[in-house]
């Protein structure tokens, strides 16, 4: 666990971590710089609140694809 959050943690691009429903559990400073927000004020956000209701639905129902199926694919999100 610490390697993976060290690999988030120390990207040049943004990463996230969110739950199933959205919800930001946790963000680089690639996140905060691109968002205008500091990292902990991100924590237990909704991406809905930074994306459009559209790339919110796409993003949720890839993310379950996820989960259920075990498919992965990059994703492209448009502050």
């Amino acid at each position: 666990r610490a390697y993976a959050e060290s690999l988030i943690k120390n990207a040049p691009d943004p990463v996230f971590v969110s739950d199933l429903e959205g919800k930001i559990l946790q963000a680089n400073d690639a996140v905060s710089t691109l968002l205008g927000f500091r990292p902990d004020e991100l924590l237990e956000q909704s991406l809905s609140r930074f994306i459009s209701p559209q790339e919110t639905r796409e993003f949720t129902a890839a993310l379950r694809e996820v989960v259920e199926r075990g498919v992965t694919r990059n994703a492209r999100l448009n502050p």
